[in-house]
Order: structure tokens, then sequence, then C-alpha cells
């Protein structure tokens, strides 16, 4: 496990173990964790479409990217750019809802037999740029924690 310190900010968080013991991450007491399958984990604030949503393909990482790249619908690719997630240098996608006004963020991490798909989404105006910066801060508690990734 690295042994980054935890951001200041989440000394009274809660942790959240993955249970194939692949990761861990900390998180706000106002947020939900929602295990929608044994490859998907979902926290999310209540009351607004914020949420960080970590899954796991069964796919390679570049194929994974090249589908996000393909045309959606109402979402338009923005930009990409590189950061620092789990202590590793990590291509991420930002894309725009023309529909629901959301930004949503994809970073694509190897895995063993396939792709850690990161997403996390945040509403535009105001309570988006609060929930940025607590998205951003649990981004910086996420470590993994075995050789499954």
């Amino acid at each position: 496990m690295d042994e980054r310190p935890y951001p200041e900010a989440t000394k009274d968080w809660l942790n959240y173990a993955d249970p194939q013991g692949r990761y861990v991450l900390r998180y706000p007491h106002d947020w939900k964790v929602q295990q929608e399958s044994a490859d998907r984990t979902a926290v999310k604030e209540q009351g607004s479409r914020a949420e960080l949503a970590i899954s796991y393909l069964a796919e390679d990482c570049a194929v994974a990217q090249s589908k996000l790249r393909g045309r959606r619908l109402n979402y338009y690719f923005i930009r990409e750019f590189t950061r620092s997630i789990a202590g590793r240098e990590t291509l991420t996608l930002e894309f725009r809802d023309t529909i629901s006004n959301q930004r949503e963020f994809r970073a694509l991490i190897p895995a063993e037999r396939g792709c850690c798909e990161l997403k996390w989404t945040r509403s535009e105006g105001a309570q988006g740029m609060e929930c940025e910066a607590v998205l951003e801060t649990m981004l910086a508690t996420l470590e993994f924690v075995s050789s499954k990734n």
C-alpha cells in the first residue's frame, strides 16, 4: 500500500475498502457509497449529481480510451491532460454533457486483466465548484492496494 499521507481535510472522513481488495478511498460523511456490482462502485453526494465511480473493465485501456473518444450523442470531448492519481501520472479526458450541463472526467489506469476506469462528474455553477474540491480531495486519497491493479 502507498504510504502517502492523507490530506488534512480528510482526517474525519470515512474509509471505503473495495471488497475485492484492489483499492481504498476516503470520502465525506454526507456522501454515500453504492456497490453497483463486483466491478463498479460509485461514491455520490446526496442531493446532487456529483459522483466518483471506480470500474474495472475487461479490456485494454487503449481500447477503452478509443471508445471514449468516439462520438457520443450529447457529450463533447473538451480536452485531455495528465494528472497524478494514486501516485501515477494518468491521462485524463474531459467531456461536457450539453443537455445536463455537467462536466465529466475519465481516467484509465492499467489493471490486471484489463483496465480501471475512474469517472467523476460534477454540475456547472456554484454547487459544482464546491463539489470539485471534494472530488479532487477524494482522488488524492485513492490508493491501489493489490496486484489486481
